[in-house]
């Protein structure tokens, strides 16, 4: 009887690389902030890739929330933020990688992208912008639905 002993040749492991490699960003109360990543797959096989905020999904969005990286494949995912209040915001954008067929021997991968979001009161003169452009507005809707009863009112007149 003989005896017959097995030695792995290696495990090996999906890939994720990311830049950059945290987040850090200053804005205001309600003005939209954008960020973008750039995420590859340095495997030697296809992945599926999935993309979590890990706190302030109410806040801060990721997209697309997941993608299909080819081996050596680099893509752009966009970070969006709009946040309602001020204060510092941290938190960590989590990204998996695993593979796309369920027969391979590969295990998954993830890392975290640190973020912090600073985000300053509103300014009062940007406020008080706001609020003209909203007036303005209004005030041409106005003109707008004037004009068209004033149309109205000669087609009636000129029907009589």
């Amino acid at each position: 009887m003989g005896v017959v002993f097995m030695y792995p040749i290696g495990a090996h492991a999906l890939g994720i690389s990311v830049t950059p490699s945290e987040i850090n960003l200053t804005t205001r109360v309600y003005q939209p902030t954008y960020k973008t990543l750039v995420v590859k797959n340095p495997s030697a096989e296809a992945a599926v890739f999935d993309f979590f905020i890990d706190d302030f999904e109410d806040t801060i969005r990721v997209r697309p929330k997941n993608m299909i990286l080819e081996a050596g494949e680099e893509k752009r995912i966009a970070i969006e933020m709009l946040p309602s209040r001020e204060g510092i915001f941290t938190t960590d954008i989590s990204i998996v990688a695993r593979s796309l067929s369920s027969q391979s021997l590969r295990s998954g991968a993830g890392l975290k992208v640190p973020m912090t979001l600073t985000v300053k009161a509103q300014t009062q003169n940007r406020i008080s912008w706001m609020w003209l452009v909203i007036v303005a507005d209004a005030v041409l809707v106005g003109f707008f639905i004037f004009g068209v009863w004033l149309v109205w009112r000669r087609k009636q007149a000129v029907s009589r």
